[in-house]
């Protein structure tokens, strides 16, 4: 099976110790590869200096794991 390689975005972070993040507008649209996502980072870094970003891994739809079924 191959397995599709690892898709990010960015998010700033609301507050950490809560794991409180929104997506960022123009960095949530598309998926970025690892390598992208560094250097997103680092330009919010630059251009937001007040803010806290984080790459956050999204699990494309074929990775993710089938709901379970609630018993009642």
């Amino acid at each position: 099976m191959n397995d599709p390689k690892p898709e990010w975005i960015i998010q700033r972070c609301i507050n950490a110790f809560r794991d409180e993040y929104e997506d960022w507008p123009g960095y949530c649209e598309q998926r970025l590869t690892r390598e992208e996502m560094k250097a997103a980072l680092a330009e919010c870094a630059e251009r937001w200096p007040e803010y806290g970003f984080r790459g956050h891994k999204v699990e494309s739809p074929r990775r993710q794991r089938p709901m379970l079924r609630r018993v009642k």
